[in-house]
């Protein structure tokens, strides 16, 4: 895995960029990221109303190993719920297509438009994943016509209840070669 500015080996992984956001209204929320790690995290709000994303623009990559862990027990609230991954896809005309991953919580018709990079526009696409605790996600799944292979990869959280968070650990898979399909 090569970081932001290295020119990699075709086919490997490349991060461009890395970005933090919490709704500010909150000072309890928080979003942190540390290498391949993310933490995000409502804390210990009086109420449920609360947003976090952690976030890498990533380049090359097709497949990605995501282990996860949560803290507190996510609830549901609203149709602005949301527990998972954002999926930003990248084509010649720009980040064209957003896909919503929920790992535990969410609604089809949420509106949000956060996170604030990539698309940012309210997502596309909603798929569960289920509540497991490692995912094998293959992008090419969701990808639009002309994708080509960056993303942005966003663990989100908002309106989860107090004291809840989502923890992920992620192992970037570059371009499928003719070796490993």
């Amino acid at each position: 895995m090569k970081q932001p500015g290295a020119e990699g080996n075709a086919g490997e992984p490349i991060i461009l960029q890395s970005q933090t956001w919490t709704f500010k209204a909150t000072k309890e929320s928080y979003a942190k990221l540390n290498g391949s790690s993310f933490e995000v995290g409502m804390g210990h709000h009086r109420d449920q109303h609360s947003c976090a994303d952690a976030g890498i623009e990533v380049k090359n990559v097709q497949r990605l190993k995501v282990s996860v862990e949560r803290v507190g027990n996510p609830s549901y609230y609203d149709i602005s719920s949301f527990a998972g991954f954002i999926v930003d896809y990248h084509t010649r005309k720009g980040y064209t297509k957003r896909v919503a991953l929920s790992v535990g919580v969410y609604s089809n018709k949420r509106n949000v438009t956060t996170p604030i990079w990539g698309k940012a526009t309210r997502p596309d696409q909603f798929e569960s994943l289920g509540e497991k605790t490692q995912y094998n996600l293959d992008l090419r799944k969701w990808a639009p016509a002309g994708w080509d292979g960056q993303v942005w990869f966003v663990v989100s959280l908002q309106n989860t209840g107090s004291n809840t968070t989502l923890k992920a650990r992620v192992e970037w898979l570059g371009q499928t070669t003719a070796a490993n399909k």
